[in-house]
């Protein structure tokens, strides 16, 4: 056999192992868990809930505790919404949730994108369309569980109890008239 093809063989026998030990080690994974693809709505009062944001925390504890990665999605027109954790629409890992869901609005004008620098110059008063008491998933009451067989809940009925929606002044002057 010459050399050169020796060298090639055992080249491509070194790119084969090494192949085979990254896909059985975690080493050349993407470290990411198992994810299940799940979609879900929202309702405020009986009705869809449009624009709302909703926020995924992994409920977990002890050994469980190290993936924690919160995953998310936005209600559409009829409430409903698609979980991603890393990419649209991929889903989240199986495990307890906790749920949060928040959706305010600008009141009036304003003359500052909200997620702009300058905002922290100006105040800006924002209506809470969801009450507020859903929008921390560390606050709220709302769980929900992920199987192989989906989502536990899968929807989430939210109410105002009658109450007017709360408003909100954020902003220097909020932060002055702060205790």
């Amino acid at each position: 056999m010459p050399a050169a093809m020796y060298r090639t063989g055992v080249l491509s026998l070194g790119i084969l192992v090494l192949l085979v030990e990254c896909l059985t080690s975690s080493g050349c994974g993407n470290g990411r868990p198992k994810l299940v693809k799940v979609t879900g709505k929202v309702t405020l009062d009986g009705k869809p809930l449009e624009g709302a944001a909703i926020v995924f925390q992994p409920k977990a504890s002890g050994e469980k505790a190290g993936f924690q990665r919160p995953s998310t999605g936005v209600t559409d027109a009829q409430g409903q919404f698609v979980v991603r954790t890393y990419e649209p629409g991929d889903g989240l890992p199986y495990g307890e949730y906790l749920v949060g869901v928040q959706k305010r609005e600008v009141v009036g004008q304003s003359k500052v994108d909200p997620g702009d620098e300058a905002s922290s110059s100006v105040n800006i008063t924002y209506k809470w369309v969801v009450p507020k008491s859903y929008a921390d998933p560390l606050g709220s009451t709302l769980t929900s569980n992920v199987t192989s067989s989906g989502m536990n809940p899968s929807e989430f009925a939210l109410t105002t109890g009658g109450k007017p929606a709360q408003i909100e002044i954020v902003g220097p002057k909020a932060r002055f008239n702060d205790p």
